[in-house]
This record gives structure tokens, sequence and C-alpha cells, in this order.
């Protein structure tokens, strides 16, 4: 019957979505367009449309994904919120945040912004942030889920989030509105949040507070820095690569 048949499309849809996130992590664009080409006349499930939607994000190829994106029915906010992922990492942020306020205009208006939206739109609008409009609307966003519009404000327990609310404060040096994103330290183990913060420091060149939150992450609340720290700190002392030497040294003795 169907049911062996439907089973056979299953296994084939997973197993192209795998190829297709590894030739992803590869970049390697000619394999994932022969993968794209091999399953396009097939029934591609949801997982694997937005592989192949976020595969050419990566590889830079926007129109590819849109077509992908143009041709889903029904359409999903998963769906919705991998095309606007592709629009932030290709440095068009008016696109992204174009779809996410047309968001509601899809499937008879049933559609809400789920976390990755909401991380993709205010990506967009701190690597936009030269423009004061661009930063207001990520403001906007910002007061909409704290004043608990749509029952969306858990999200800002979210650490995307916090880590998008603090790079889009951290670009316009209101490190207040970064520290109170940032909040309880004792609640923060995730380094990425504290890689955020130190960012928001180190690209405004205050060496001086970057070692302080460092002597805080390793002593006090025992969080590891991994290699993204140790990047964030190599490009922030680019002029002062002493004080680089001696900050690593200091977290490979902990001897803060």
């Amino acid at each position: 019957g169907d049911e062996p048949h439907h089973h056979q499309i299953a296994i084939n849809n997973t197993c192209h979505m795998l190829a297709i996130k590894a030739v992803s992590f590869l970049r390697d664009k000619e394999k994932g367009c022969a993968i794209h080409r091999a399953v396009q006349h097939q029934l591609m499930d949801a997982p694997l449309r937005h592989a192949l939607m976020e595969f050419y994000g990566i590889v830079g190829d926007v129109p590819a994904a849109q077509q992908i994106f143009e041709a889903t029915v029904p359409m999903s906010i998963a769906c919705i919120a991998t095309m606007m992922q592709v629009y932030e990492t290709n440095g068009m942020p008016d696109e992204c945040l174009r779809l996410f306020h047309d968001i509601h205009s899809f499937s008879n208006h049933e559609l809400k912004p789920n976390v990755m939206c909401y991380r993709s739109a205010l990506q967009a609008c701190t690597h936009d942030g030269s423009k004061a409009s661009t930063f207001e609307i990520g403001q906007k966003l910002h007061r909409k889920l704290e004043a608990d519009v749509d029952g969306n404000a858990w999200m800002l327990r979210e650490d995307v989030i916090r880590i998008a609310l603090i790079d889009l404060y951290g670009a316009q040096q209101m490190f207040d509105h970064c520290l109170r994103v940032f909040g309880d330290p004792f609640l923060n183990q995730n380094v990425s949040v504290w890689n955020a913060l130190l960012n928001a420091y180190a690209t405004n060149g205050k060496l001086d507070e970057c070692k302080e939150l460092l002597e805080c992450m390793c002593n006090e609340f025992q969080v590891v820095p991994d290699d993204t720290t140790f990047a964030l700190l190599d490009a922030a002392c680019g002029s002062q690569p002493e004080f680089y030497k001696q900050l690593k040294q200091e977290i490979s003795d902990k001897r803060f």
C-alpha cells in the first residue's frame, strides 16, 4: 500500500536533509545544488525545505532561498523564520524586517512570530543600527516583548533574545541597557551570553571593563571561556597585544 511508500519518502527526506546540513557546514555550493536537483521533483518535507533555504543563505544565493520560500504551501512560521535568517545573514536588514512585519498577512492572519523571528529582527536592527530609525524599531520590539504583547514576555528569558538585545544596545554604547538585559550573573551559565556582554565592551574599546568582566566570569561565577571569548579579546586588544597576552595568561593560570 501507500504506507511503505510514504515511509521511504520520509527516509529519503531525512537523508537528504542531513546531507544538506553537512555541505552547508562545508560551504560546498556545488554539492548542495546537486542534492537540491536530486530532490526538487520529489515531495519535500518542511525540515528538508528549511535546510535547503539555510544552505542557500550560507552560500549567499538569496534568490534560490526565496524561490523555495515562495513555493511553500501552506506557509509556516518556521519557514518565515528561516527566510528572515537568510536575509539577515546576507546583509538585507530591510527585507528581514519587512518580512517580520508581514507575518500576520500569511495563512489568514493565524501566524505569530516565534523566538527565531524576533532574534533575526533584532539582529537586523543591530547590523543596520547606523540608521536611527532602524535602532528605534529594535527598541520598539524590546518594549513589545516587555509589555507581554501576544503573551511573548517569556522570550526575554531566552538566551538568543538576550544576546540579540545586548548586541543591539552594545552597538549604540548603551551599556546600562546591556547590563539590564544581562541581569543576574548567577543565572547566567551560558558563556555565549557573557561573550555578548564582553563583545559590547570590546568593540567599543573598553578594555578595563573587559578585564573586570572576565574576572567575574572566571572567578566568581566559574564560567569557562571558549574560543569566541579569546577571539573577542584578541580583536579588542589589536592595538595592545601585550594587554591581550597578559589577559590570556591570567585566564590560563586562573590568577584573577
